[in-house]
């Protein structure tokens, strides 16, 4: 590939380019070729070729020290500004790739993934010749993934406003307690997050969502609180609360309840805590050709998916009543 010379109308090579902006931003030939895996001879050469090729000298070079020339100063900001804005636009095309006309990829946290089943099962249904792979992640890797154009979209937590991704809100889901029956707490209709801090609590790491929102509504009322626990799977916490250590704090739609017969689960109040769960797209990014039939399943399910969880919750409170 090739961008035109200003200079003249001789091309100047973005492989050259590329190595000239690893020479500016290390100041070293041989740190460059190192990243290059080429020889620190090979890189000084591409330098000399781009160098007549633009009629200005780049760098300034000692036998100690190699500075940018002033045109160096000023090519650099443009040329790293084009590379982002051609990697912007492959990044495009990889996000169409990833919905093609028989292919999808998508991405979920684990908390979503029994609300994207019926939405999956529905789309099949309906285009039995599209496959849709879906990969399980983390947000944090999810959302990564995302912005290198691997997946079509994801569905997963919002979180605190990132200038590359867009989140479309799909509902808010309600955070609960998970609270062991040995617990007196168990029995209650709701419990205050100060009464909630008197516990022993099993948290989600310090890097998810859920374990955000619950530290920010702590800051904001003025309280403290005992983790006795701390893990990454939702699955281990419960198994923890399960056992009577703790009274877990996760989002009501992961469902699987029956499964961890020694806990109870009770809404928090005073504050309420939620997680607005979104599709996660690149931003300025469209979501393309038969990726769109599936978006609106999911909110579809999304729909359904939030009026079950008031439902239960709304069951929960008159049984306790």
């Amino acid at each position: 590939m090739i961008v035109t010379n200003l200079g003249s109308n001789t091309p100047a090579n973005l492989n050259l380019l590329q190595v000239f902006v690893l020479v500016a931003e290390h100041r070293c030939f041989k740190d460059a070729a190192r990243l290059l895996n080429r020889s620190e001879s090979s890189v000084s050469a591409n330098i000399k070729q781009l160098e007549s090729q633009l009629g200005v000298p780049l760098f300034h070079r000692t036998t100690r020290s190699v500075e940018l020339s002033a045109e160096g100063t000023d090519l650099l900001p443009c040329v790293l500004r084009a590379m982002s804005e051609l990697q912007q636009g492959l990044d495009k095309l990889r996000g169409a790739q990833c919905a093609s006309v028989d292919h999808i990829r998508i991405s979920c946290s684990s908390t979503v993934f029994g609300m994207l089943i019926s939405a999956l099962e529905r789309f099949q249904g309906k285009h039995p010749d599209i496959s849709v792979d879906v990969t399980e992640l983390s947000l944090h890797e999810m959302t990564g993934r995302i912005l290198k154009g691997e997946f079509a979209f994801g569905v997963g937590a919002a979180f605190p406003f990132h200038e590359d991704l867009e989140f479309l809100p799909l509902f808010e889901e309600p955070l609960v307690a998970m609270i062991p029956k040995r617990f007196d707490e168990s029995r209650l209709s709701a419990i205050t997050l100060r009464d909630l801090c008197r516990l022993p609590l099993v948290l989600p790491a310090s890097s998810s969502v859920t374990r955000n929102i619950f530290e920010k509504a702590i800051r904001d009322n003025g309280l403290t609180f005992d983790p006795v626990y701390e893990g990454m799977q939702f699955h281990t916490l419960l198994s923890v609360a399960d056992s009577g250590l703790g009274a877990a704090i996760l989002p009501v739609g992961r469902g699987g309840w029956s499964d961890y017969p020694d806990v109870r689960i009770v809404p928090i109040e005073a504050p309420a805590l939620t997680r607005k769960l979104s599709i996660v797209k690149a931003r300025n990014t469209a979501i393309h050709g038969t990726a769109r039939p599936l978006v609106n399943l999911v909110r579809r399910e999304a729909r359904n998916w939030d009026q079950r969880v008031r439902k239960y919750l709304g069951s929960r409170e008159a049984a306790v009543n």
